[in-house]
């Protein structure tokens, strides 16, 4: 159809083909601005539910059951909002169609009044065709976006909060009458062995086409090497231009494999949410984001807990950062066939929508569950259906899940690959060690030879101090030293680092993140875990650690660098260096030069510190970093430190 109008366009002389061409090219327009949320300006990406999500105020109790199920409080308002603004007039012969790539929880789209589609969940894409509900003019769009908890739609019950708003700038995009059609994703099978590429081209007022593109020698995408091949879709005067990367992905007995080449995996995972915006981060945050988690030297991230934005992903290809991307499937299920069906959508449009990123390498299906209390024995059946479903959408990549029980074996070998979420001396208090805590999941799971590490920390107040060595009270309690936390990592990643049958790790998590049913830390209502802060001013001392083990850029870091005050006469002096060996000195004494261990760390123990000002000073190669620790006399050494920023 569309060959042959071109070809009667041609007919014409050029001038004609020239508007027939332009007549049919696609436009895309980005709608940020000219909203209101209830009548209120507003600009996109939006969250209207930001302060009241992370306050930690009203809180029900730890042991009840709406617990973090984050289901509406006098200060965490869940409802519906509506978001309005004009639409440009269309041009006689054009098709229009909106696309949004996230709102938050349950949408209903109308156009001039007129409801034009509905979606359910926060984090995938919708697209509508809107052409049939214009006007010549005087044009208006809404967005009813709903994030009322709902037992059917995911996530129900989860350590993190629930945002309301759209939070992925909406699209306009006009089309021909013949065009690549907006409301489906094309499928992309690329061969790395001849550089072959086939693309299955979804077509809308047209025949579905196949397009066929080859590169001979090409490059193998990697971290180090991150080579995409663009490949422009043509039908008619439609194009669309879509990225290709080639690389094989692949788990062998004895771990993870890429290009064929074994790789343990330096990971970190990711909320998509910051201070002062939510999830209603911008394509700049998106990329700010990116930029500290390649300082940090990770090459790979997990999505937790949920899919994350085209925007990310395509920063991940072009980063060269591995990506396992996961369902909301968080701590707990509800069993109704709409709440089956609608997970199946998800799992549907994650796959689809984000199949052809060669940076992801698995699907995940779950987190956590059975956090949430359900009859013994509900899940697995569930998640064995959904992982024949995923991989009948997806044969080429692994299911994964994440799991906190060891003893869940049934659950636990229902993904192809598993992750276990290990917190030794930080959740639940415990004394085991991160060895220790491995062992045990494969005592457990026998059937297991490899596993990830798919979450692992210990809280950090951005601003609360002490010795390194001074734990918090309890994981909930509202004192939570950074310093503690850098030391409880390179503990936990030493461990790590040295057992071969873990193919990665996934540090939780890389940015603080909100929870309103939080109330512990320097910040109610904040999970405080992060190797920076929420609003990615301050990487905690824990961030150099992984930057010495994974950005071989030379450095040297001192633990407690920005500590002021300290209450602990006996100190323990912690640093992280992959610059050779590292010399103490505290007010101008030397307590010894000592060699980086494995995990790139350099401890001195029982060094006495001085009533008043004392002054800390480490030096390796290549660096100096200095602190001033004022001592307070005769008071509790036991606490720890005091200081503040």
């Amino acid at each position: 159809m569309f060959a042959l109008a071109l070809v009667f366009a041609a007919a014409l002389g050029a001038a004609p083909l020239a508007a027939a061409l332009a007549l049919d090219a696609r436009t895309v327009t980005t709608l940020e601005d000219g909203w209101t949320a209830d009548g209120a300006a507003v600009r996109l990406p939006h969250t209207w539910n930001l302060l009241d999500a992370t306050d930690g105020r009203d809180v029900p109790p730890r042991k009840s059951p709406l617990w973090n199920y984050s289901s509406g409080s006098p200060s965490y308002a869940r409802r519906p909002v509506s978001y309005r603004r004009a639409l440009p007039d269309p041009r006689p012969g054009r098709r229009v169609y909106i696309r949004c790539g996230g709102a938050s929880m349950k949408s209903v789209v109308r156009v001039n009044g007129v409801e034009v589609g509905r979606h359910v969940g926060s984090f995938t894409a919708f697209a509508f065709e809107i052409t049939k509900a214009l006007r010549p003019t005087g044009n208006e769009i809404e967005f009813v976006v709903d994030n009322t908890f709902d037992p059917d739609v995911q996530p129900i019950n989860a350590d993190f909060s629930v945002y309301g708003g759209i939070h992925r700038v909406p699209e306009l995009i006009e089309t021909g009458e013949v065009c690549i059609d907006p409301t489906r994703t094309p499928v992309v099978r690329a061969d790395p062995k001849t550089g072959h590429v086939d693309v299955d081209v979804p077509v809308a007022g047209g025949a579905d086409v196949v397009q066929s593109f080859d590169f001979p020698g090409c490059e193998l995408w990697s971290p180090e090497n991150p080579r995409l091949y663009p490949v422009a879709l043509r039908v008619g005067g439609d194009e669309v231009v879509v990225n290709v990367g080639f690389r094989t992905m692949e788990f062998r007995e004895d771990g993870f494999y890429l290009n064929g080449a074994k790789r343990k995996l330096r990971g970190v995972c990711r909320h998509q949410d910051r201070a002062g915006k939510g999830w209603g981060a911008s394509a700049a945050d998106e990329a700010e984001d990116i930029r500290w988690i390649k300082l940090v030297g990770a090459d790979a991230v997990r999505t937790a807990h949920y899919p994350q934005s085209e925007t990310f992903l395509d920063l991940c290809d072009r980063r060269g950062l591995i990506v396992w991307e996961e369902l909301p499937n968080v701590n707990g299920l509800t069993f109704t066939p709409q709440a089956e069906a609608n997970e199946r959508m998800m799992a549907r449009e994650m796959v689809e929508q984000h199949r052809n990123h060669p940076c992801i390498f698995a699907w995940g299906l779950f987190n956590e569950l059975y956090n949430k209390p359900m009859p013994e024995g509900a899940a697995e059946p569930r998640m064995k259906a959904l992982a024949e479903y995923v991989k009948s959408l997806d044969p080429t990549r692994p299911t994964i899940g994440a799991s906190c029980r060891n003893w869940l074996v049934d659950l636990n070998r229902v993904p192809d690959q598993i992750g276990f979420n290990l917190y030794p001396q930080w959740a639940g208090e415990g004394t085991d060690t991160m060895r220790e805590k491995i062992d045990a999941a494969f005592a457990t799971n026998v059937t297991r030879r490899i596993c990830a590490v798919s979450e692992y920390g210990a809280g950090a107040g951005a601003r609360q101090h002490a010795d390194v060595k001074t734990r918090a009270a309890a994981y909930n309690s509202p004192f939570h030293p950074q310093e503690y936390q850098a030391y409880h990592h390179w503990k936990a990643y030493a461990d790590i680092k040295a057992d071969p049958r873990v193919w990665g790790s996934f540090v939780w998590v890389m940015f603080d993140l909100g929870s309103d049913a939080k109330h512990e830390g320097e910040h109610p209502g904040l999970n405080d875990k992060g190797l920076v802060s929420w609003d990615r001013m301050i990487a905690k001392d824990s961030f150099y650690l992984y930057k010495a083990n994974w950005n071989p850029e030379p450095m040297l870091h001192l633990v407690g660098d920005r500590m002021t005050d300290t209450t602990t006469e006996l100190a323990t002096v912690l640093a992280f260096s992959n610059d050779g060996d590292v010399e103490l000195f505290v007010n101008g004494r030397s307590f010894g030069r000592k060699s980086p261990d494995d995990a790139k760390g350099v401890l001195w123990e029982g060094v006495r510190l001085r009533p008043g000002e004392n002054e800390i000073e480490v030096v390796s190669t290549r660096f100096r970093e200095f602190a001033h620790w004022r001592l307070h006399a005769g008071a509790d050494t036991v606490r720890g430190g005091l200081g503040a920023d």
